[in-house]
């Protein structure tokens, strides 16, 4: 039976890796062009996945629910299939810019469903 205290380590261990990959695929895709979206895109994907299963755990761990979120998660990952056949790079960058306000509105809600949790 874990303690109160490893519950909330635990909880704060995961919250910090989905923040962690977040932020990879912020990266990701703030260095991706057009020209070579194709070599980014199944970093993009895997970086994805990273975050739904990082979703799941701070929804276990955390005792919270954040299907909410989950949502917005599935909506990314369908832009990022959209990505893959865009070649015009004016449309690329706008699409790039629009998933990286999404992984802002992401990780505010979950950071936020924690920090409520707390109250």
């Amino acid at each position: 039976m874990t303690t109160d205290r490893q519950k909330v380590c635990k909880c704060g261990a995961n919250v910090a890796e989905f923040i962690s990959d977040i932020r990879i695929l912020e990266g990701n895709l703030k260095i991706a062009k057009v020209e070579n979206s194709s070599i980014y895109i199944p970093a993009f994907k895997s970086s994805v996945n990273s975050i739904y299963r990082d979703i799941n755990k701070i929804e276990d761990d955390c005792s919270i629910d954040a299907s909410t979120p989950k949502w917005g998660h599935a909506g990314l990952f369908d832009k990022i299939e959209k990505i893959e056949a865009i070649k015009d790079p004016k449309k690329f960058d706008e699409s790039r810019a629009d998933m990286i306000r999404d992984l802002d509105t992401l990780t505010y809600g979950v950071v936020q469903k924690v920090k409520d949790c707390s109250k």
